[in-house]
């Protein structure tokens, strides 16, 4: 694919193109320094998945333009790269918590035995799609047939991805949890607003850069809140199996994950009203229809 300038105007097969080139080479490189360096810096890891997530998400967007066994293979093999690379991620979150949070050291030590051993499957993974060339080879004709795709008569990625913000802001906001002190119901919501976070941001390079001046805080927000409450879970659930395996958990660090769940389920259910929500969702359909 040639390279080409991104704008408002561009035919949107092309776009898809050359966002999808961006977001699937940051995945390969991002994928060798999570393997190489992770030691160096626990960044390349959430980086790491943080770009198989955009572009699973591009993927998504661009759906109708893409062909789909090659589309299907390529998202599998994005999501056993985030896969593989999860639980080194919560490790690396739980570990920097403790580390300001807990004078155990015993404790910090069996964290960081966990945390070696879960860097395998990264470096593994790596390894694998480096030797076989698999996903190399699929991105390439996947861009390819982008490329066969007849572009005159097609809109503007602006005018495309205008229709397409109104249709993920109304599936979007038709998912807030029933119950906002139910877990699960908030795992999910966590689940459908990072969904929607990264089709944000591939719909989002069609617009001038102030169009979510006004909604984007409100947005981060929502994410940091249901963020804050999956890392208390998740530490939470891990004290806990480690616990019934018989190995030794503070019970001093189990109440203050209990509390600090209870404060962060407390404080997003007091913020994410329905007033709050209806409030969001009015300044996306603003942008979606103007």
């Amino acid at each position: 694919m040639a390279k080409q300038k991104l704008q408002p105007k561009t035919p949107v097969a092309i776009a898809a193109g050359i966002l999808l080139l961006q977001n699937l080479n940051k995945v390969r490189r991002r994928l060798r320094l999570a393997a190489e360096f992770a030691d160096e810096d626990v960044e390349h890891v959430h980086r790491l998945r943080i770009s198989t997530r955009r572009s699973i998400a591009a993927l998504e967007v661009f759906r109708e333009f893409l062909p789909a066994r090659r589309l299907e293979r390529i998202a599998c093999q994005l999501n056993q790269i985030r896969s593989v690379s999860a639980a080194a991620r919560d490790l690396d979150v739980l570990i920097e918590r403790h580390e300001s949070e807990s004078s155990d050291c015993q404790f910090l030590k069996r964290l960081k035995k966990k945390r070696k051993k879960a860097q395998k499957p990264i470096v593994e993974s790596y390894q694998r799609l480096r030797r076989q060339k698999t996903f190399r080879k699929d991105c390439r004709k996947l861009l390819k047939a982008l490329d066969q795709i007849n572009t005159s008569a097609q809109p503007s990625f602006e005018k495309w991805s205008r229709q397409k913000l109104s249709i993920y802001v109304s599936q979007f906001f038709s998912q807030r949890p029933a119950d906002l002190s139910d877990l699960r119901e908030l795992h999910r919501f966590r689940i459908s607003a990072k969904k929607f976070r990264y089709v944000l941001e591939i719909l989002k390079k069609a617009f001038p850069a102030t169009t979510f001046k006004n909604v984007s805080p409100q947005f981060r927000r929502l994410q940091d809140e249901l963020g804050h409450i999956n890392d208390r879970a998740v530490a939470l659930e891990r004290f806990i199996r480690m616990a019934k395996k018989g190995r030794h958990v503070d019970e001093q660090v189990l109440k203050r994950e209990r509390d600090c769940l209870d404060a962060s389920i407390q404080r997003f259910a007091e913020w994410w009203t329905i007033e709050t929500a209806n409030q969001v969702r009015q300044q996306f359909e603003t942008i979606s229809c103007s």
